[in-house]
Order: C-alpha cells, then structure tokens, then sequence
C-alpha cells in the first residue's frame, strides 16, 4: 500500500461515524441450547431494556382505555450456544382477575367503581383503573421463573433471583429453551414456550464467541 492509499484509510476510518449492531434473532421454531447473556427489571409498559415505553400509553391510561398498572416484569435475553441467534423471553411477576375467572361475580362486574378492559377486572383509583391481583395467577407466575431458575441450575433458597442470574451471566449456565411461532396481535413471532434442563452432551465444544449480547 502506498503512502496516499494509507493516507486515504487512515482518514476513512476517523471520519466512520459510529454505528449500532443489532444481535441477530433466532429466525426458527426448534430446540435451542441457551444461556443468559442480558436481563433486566423492567414492566410491561415499557418496550425495551432502555425502560422507553411503548407507543401511546399515557394516552390510552387517561382516556380508560387501558390500567394504569403496568406487570413488573424480568426480561432475560438468551443467546443460542451456536451463534443462531438470540431470544428475549419475560418473566411476569404478578396475574390478574380476568372477567371469566370463577370469583369473578355479576355484583362486582355491575359495580360502579369496577370496569372490564379486554379481559381484565379493573377498579377504579385517583390514578386511573387499576387492575385486580390474583394470588393464584401471581403465584403460577412466580413458579414459572422459579422453575426456570431451577432448571438452569439454581436451587438455593437463600440467594437471590439478581444474585443467580447476574452469576448465569458471568458462568455461562445453560439451559434448554423450547421455540414455537405464535399468533399475537395479528402477527407472528417466535416465543419461547418451555425450559428443559441441558444435558453435558448439550454443551460440549461450545464457541463462547459466538454468542453474542443483543442490543435490547
């Protein structure tokens, strides 16, 4: 390379203006074998791992279009051991009455202060309509990220679910993350719909640098 040919690519390079990678998502339905590479406390109000909310919500809370109680939620992106690609998968920590559960009554439904949006019992408070917690669904909610964090290989009581995934991070747990496409909204998309335990004939000769951290 010439003087002028350095001279030229030393100057592109200055001027390159940054640029963000976007991880690749997993483009199939499958069996992949995972392991934690992000996550983060978030809720259901907010889209992304930058906490930005999603479209419109402020609007549709003051016109009782929807609650104004959003899901406290942990958001665990996950990274195929092979390099296919990366999946977010949340975590729920509460549920809520919904106007076909069987304690659900007409009475209450006919209150003033009570109001149904989409299938959810909501009563009114100062700050909007609020849904209603089922200790049921919030302890089916709850069992789902500890089978989870059981499954990927945590089992002691005393720790807590930060401690242990901030550790599958750094360790490079795995685990077995089952992948269907699923109808929502009007749209397709890959979910993941189980966790299986993986097996050491899952994760030998793994390329750590393959699996790469999604800008989530």
């Amino acid at each position: 390379m010439s003087k002028t040919q350095s001279k030229t690519a030393d100057n592109f390079l200055k001027k390159l203006k940054v640029r963000k990678v976007e991880a690749t998502l997993l483009k199939e339905a499958g069996d992949y074998v995972l392991q934690v590479v992000n996550f983060e406390f978030m809720n259901s109000f907010e889209k992304n791992f930058n906490h930005e909310l999603k479209e419109n919500i402020r609007d549709q809370i003051e016109a009782g279009k929807i609650w104004c109680d959003p899901t406290p939620q942990i958001a665990v992106t996950l990274g195929d051991k092979d390099g296919k690609g990366v999946i977010t998968h949340r975590f729920n920590a509460s549920g809520y009455l919904q106007n076909e559960d069987a304690e659900v009554t007409k009475e209450m439904l006919d209150r003033d202060d009570i109001m149904t949006i989409g299938k959810y019992v909501c009563e009114q408070t100062d700050d909007g309509w609020k849904r209603i917690e089922s200790e049921e669904k919030t302890e089916s909610a709850l069992r789902m990220l500890f089978s989870f964090m059981n499954k990927l290989g945590f089992t002691n009581e005393n720790m807590e679910v930060e401690t242990a995934l901030e550790t599958a991070v750094k360790e490079k747990y795995f685990i077995v993350g089952t992948v269907d496409d699923e109808e929502y909204d009007g749209k397709s998309r890959l979910v993941i719909t189980k966790f299986s335990k993986a097996k050491l004939e899952d994760v030998e000769d793994t390329d750590e640098d393959k699996i790469k951290e999604g800008d989530f």
